[in-house]
Parts: C-alpha cells; structure tokens; sequence
C-alpha cells in the first residue's frame, strides 16, 4: 500500500450541488481566456492548500471556463486535492472533521472518471483513481487503471506506477507479478522512485518466503514480530492485534510473553499511549528480569513524554548494566541527568558515546549543554564547534545557539550575536536564539530590536524567560 503520511488539519468544503459536466459554453457569456484565468491558475498549482484548489477547480467547472482536455485538467486537479484533503481527515489527531474522508474520495472517484471521460490517453488520471481505489483496498479496480497509466506515460514516468500495481498484485498474494513489477521499476526509476521499488521487492520477496515456510493468514506470531504477510496489512499496524492475541492465548512461555508485551510497546507511538506502554515494559520486565531493552526504553518513556527524570535515569542504568555500550540508553540517561542538573555525571555518558563513536554530533551537542551547567564555557564552544562540523545542517541550530550562550557568558556579544543570527538562519523559530539575541541587543543598547526579538520569543514558547534564566541568560 502506498506510504501516506499527510498529517495537517482538514478544512471542510460544504458542496452546494453536483459538480457541472463538461458542455458547450453560453454562447450570451463573455468568458476570459482560460490561459489568463487566476482561478484556473490556482486550480492547477499544486503548491496552494487543497482548500483553495478545491474552490478554484469547482468555480472553473461551474463556469465552463474549459471544455474538452483542458476541462479534464480542471477535473483531474480536484481529484488530487480531494484525495490529499481526505488523507489529512484520515490522518489527523483528533478525527474532526465535517467533511469526512470517505465523502472526499467519493467526489475524487466522480471527478477522476470524469477526467478520463474527457480525455481517455491522459495516464496521469488513471493513476489518481487507481490511488483512491488503493485507499479503498480494492486492489482488483485499482490493477487495470494501473495498467492503463503504465500504458499511457512515457516509461520512466510510469514507474511508480509499476512499483504501486507490484503492490497490489504481492496484497493480492501473487508475489511473483509484485516482484516483477517492482523489479522492473527498480530497472527504470532510480532515485525519483524514493526507495518504494526496494521496499515493494523486499515486501513482496519477504511474504513469498514466508509462505513458502509454511506460515498461514493471521499466524499471530508472525504479526507480533512484524513479519506479517504483506496482503495482511502494514506489519507495523498488525504487532499489536498479533501481541494482544499471544498475551490473550494463556499458552505462551514466560520469555515468549516477555517479547510480546516488549514488541507491543514498542509498536506504539503516541504520546498518548504512554502509561499503556510502561505497563506493557513492566510485564516484559516481569517475565524476563534481565530484558535490557525493556528497561531501556521504559526508562525512554520515562523521560519522554512523562518527564520523570528519577525513574528514567533508574531504568537506563539498569539497561546498561546489561548493555553496557548502547548508545542509545547513554544518550537518553545523559540527557535525562542534564535535566537533574548532574552536569558532571551527565558529560561522563556523553563523553562514553563519543569514544565509542567519534562522528556522533549529538553527543558533541549534549556535551556543550553539560559543560555550559558546569560553566565550562571555553569546552562548551569546543565541543559546539565539533557538533556543527560533524552535522551542518539538521543538528547544528542547537550547537550554534550553545555557542552563542557560551560568548554571552564569556562577555563576547559580537561573536554570540553571529551565533544566534546563524541558528536562526537554519531555523528561525528557534525560540532560545530568538531570546538570546533579543538579551543581547538590549545589552548593546538597541533596545526596539531586543524586545521584539524577546516578545518573538515568548510568543513562540511561553515559558522562555524561566528556562532561559536557568541558563544564566538575563536581560
């Protein structure tokens, strides 16, 4: 199935009747060239809201501003922005919404099959209504439009088209078609395919396998170890029906259970599944006293979301007593220590990471925050430096605003001012820079620029002026 990950808010669109069908114009209507037409514009461009291309597509439809190819354009963008508003519906938190997901994909099947009335040689648009019916898990309406879009696009860009109908055809069960198709996509796509072809093969090559060993629909034991039949669902998705249903059965072995409730915790994500998750660590931790990982990652749970520093920093030393070198468990016990203020214990966890791995910018980072509790300015910018050499770009807004807190104590407010300017050109809602250089300029005497920095700020996290002031950086 197709990876879908759109997670923003759904805004609803209340439809005001069926959308008009392709037709001959009014002739008594004046009606501007489409080319020139800023709704027809908005319509087809993609990077506007799906809101926003929903209303321009439909007022363009209703208007008969386009006929023939041109209006299956019209026809086929309001599919797309139907099908990406229903992901976001599907995929949002709290699930309100007046516009459900199913209503959307109903208008995006209509508007899709309406786009290939008008224009049958457009393979885009079979891809499109092969998506909705992907969504829909009708793999056998979703293969022939895949079919026709393979047919129809230049070769290359069919190939994620290959790699989708090898998906269907491997939840189909017929994983040779599946390795084949993603075989050959793999022959085509490249680096534009975004690793979907390796996944589509490893899937399709992994259930095969395991068919040939014997393993049946809704083996439990498979789900709970993530090594479900593709057709049977993400495997990800099924590790907790597949757990549940061992720890249910009444006939599994004390380390047979252990793993169940581990692998059940472990597939949970959310911050609301956190007291769900330590119960399910306690248990595995019940059945087998020596599970490092479970203490590990109870001790994770316990620093983040639920912030209790003391049972965190007790579980990690316990999972490593058992595994003395993970990385993880060092780096999650150091953090949760810094948060204690043990400074001096916590550079000890940072400073194993770092002989056990010299490249780990993040321990480099977490080091500077316990050299800058420990006052050890000139350390903290040396290890500052090494983070920002090691990850320029996705860790280094931190490493830069480290560095910055560094000078500021040091009383170099030319160079922390350079500091805070660079983390917030890599991330300009980085509300400790925002602070630090709004101090700053106060303490330079631009006093318009610092407070509108400082209220920037506060504005993006309230409580800034305390946690800052904790770190020593004050007006």
């Amino acid at each position: 199935m197709r990876v879908l990950c759109q997670l923003s808010m759904a805004i609803a669109l209340v439809w005001t009747g069926a959308p008009a069908t392709a037709g001959s114009p009014d002739p008594n209507i004046k009606l501007p060239p489409h080319a020139d037409s800023p709704t027809s514009s908005q319509c087809e461009d993609t990077s506007a809201s799906d809101d926003a291309r929903i209303a321009s597509c439909t007022s363009v439809i209703t208007s008969r501003q386009r006929q023939s190819a041109p209006l299956a354009d019209i026809y086929l963008s309001r599919c797309n922005a139907l099908i990406s508003r229903a992901l976001r519906a599907r995929y949002q938190k709290d699930g309100s919404t007046s516009l459900a997901p199913g209503r959307n994909l109903d208008q995006a099947l209509k508007d899709c099959s309406q786009a290939i009335a008008l224009n049958p040689t457009d393979g885009r648009a079979y891809s499109s209504r092969a998506e909705i019916y992907d969504m829909r898990r009708d793999w056998d309406r979703a293969i022939p439009d895949y079919d026709q879009a393979i047919r129809l696009k230049p070769i290359a860009k069919g190939a994620l088209d290959l790699v989708f109908r090898g998906t269907d055809y491997a939840n189909k069960g017929d994983y040779d078609r599946a390795i084949s198709d993603c075989s050959r996509a793999q022959s085509l796509g490249g680096e534009m395919l975004g690793g979907f072809d390796e996944l589509c093969l490893e899937n399709a090559r992994g259930s095969k396998a395991r068919v040939a060993a014997g393993q049946t629909p809704r083996n439990m034991r498979a789900w709970c170890r993530g090594k479900a039949l593709i057709q049977e669902g993400d495997p990800r998705e099924l590790v907790i029906p597949g757990c549940t249903a061992l720890i249910k059965s009444g006939k599994e072995k004390p380390g047979d259970l252990a793993e169940a409730f581990y692998n059940r915790a472990h597939a949970r994500y959310s911050e609301a599944d956190a007291d769900k998750n330590l119960a399910d660590y306690g248990a595995a931790i019940r059945y087998r006293p020596r599970y490092a990982d479970a203490y590990g990652w109870r001790g994770i749970t316990y620093y983040w979301p639920k912030a209790d520093y003391d049972r965190a920093i007790a579980d990690l030393t316990m999972a490593l007593r058992l595994k003395p070198n993970d990385r993880l468990y060092l780096s999650y016990r150091g953090k949760a220590l810094i948060a204690k203020g043990s400074y001096a214990v916590a550079s000890k966890d940072f400073a194993r990471i770092i002989a056990l791995d010299p490249g780990n910018a993040e321990a480099f980072l977490r080091l500077s925050d316990a050299k800058i509790g420990l006052h050890d300015y000139a350390g903290a910018i040396v290890d500052a430096d090494q983070a920002i050499k090691l990850s320029p770009l996705s860790g280094a807004t931190e490493a830069y605003n480290n560095r910055g807190d560094a000078h500021f104590h040091l009383g170099a407010l030319a160079e922390a001012m350079a500091d805070y300017d660079a983390a917030l050109k890599l991330y300009p809602d980085n509300w400790q820079s925002l602070y630090g250089r709004g101090v700053v300029k106060l303490r330079v005497g631009d006093t318009a620029g610092g407070r509108t920095d400082i209220d920037a700020a506060v504005k993006l996290h309230p409580g800034v002026a305390d946690e800052e002031r904790k770190r020593g950086i004050a007006m």
